[in-house]
């Protein structure tokens, strides 16, 4: 457990301050049957101590103010990913056990689902229109990447919270507006429609209080780097 609060403590310094424990077993189970996903380094353990990392809207200040000084994160085709791999790589090297990360934003052999991860913890439900649904926080996060450690663990099978259950899904109807302007829904299309995507999360009956600030929020969808800055 000292490694885990010693993690979370050095990640939340980067605004990455989510971090739900599950079962990595599971997972590659889960990853076997996908034949785009490849089971994850479990250092030989049956149960190694798994972790999804995520963000609230607590990201945004310092990952904007390390755009603003590092002339290496504003070259990068996508500054915010660059940012979360260098920060959590820099958090695991100086962790007193070995360590892997996969994020959410790679693909090939290393490619994961953060969804299935998301599922795997008993903390969100996946909504009926794709995005994964926190009771406190709506949908209102960020899903990033996966981190095992080397520390044996004992096995972990919440149940799903089932937070969707009774809702009257305004979130599909949300959908279905926004790809009516995106067809395909293609980034490009989301870029020039981003404030129709925005409502599939505001619907949500979930998550007041958590919503990301106006700057956020637009990058979210478009990756504009003028919008790159930290709030006043």
């Amino acid at each position: 457990m000292r490694a885990e609060k010693k993690l979370l403590e050095s990640l939340s310094q980067y605004g990455l301050d989510l971090l739900w424990r599950f079962d990595l077993k599971a997972y590659n189970a889960f990853a076997e049957l996908n034949p785009r996903l490849h089971p994850l380094e479990d250092f030989g353990h049956a149960h190694p101590r798994t972790y999804l990392l995520g963000n609230t809207r607590a990201l945004w200040q310092p990952f904007a103010n390390a755009y603003v000084d590092s002339a290496e994160i504003q070259k990068h085709a996508d500054p915010l990913e660059h940012y979360i791999e260098l920060s959590v790589n820099e958090v695991l090297e100086e962790l007193d056990v070995r360590g892997a990360a996969f994020f959410g934003h790679e693909s090939g052999d290393r490619l994961v689902s953060l969804t299935e991860a998301g599922r795997l913890t008993g903390e969100m439900s996946l909504g009926p229109a794709h995005l994964c649904v926190h009771s406190s926080l709506g949908s209102w996060f960020g899903l990033r990447a996966i981190i095992v450690l080397d520390i044996p663990s004992d096995e972990f099978a919440p149940r799903d919270p089932n937070l969707c259950d009774g809702c009257d899904a305004p979130c599909v109807t949300a959908l279905e507006q926004a790809r009516t302007g995106t067809t395909p829904p293609t980034a490009g299309d989301v870029v020039s429609n981003w404030r129709e995507w925005v409502k599939v999360r505001t619907v949500c009956p979930l998550g007041e209080g958590s919503e990301y600030g106006p700057q956020q929020l637009e990058y979210h969808y478009t990756r504009r780097k003028s919008l790159i800055y930290p709030e006043r």
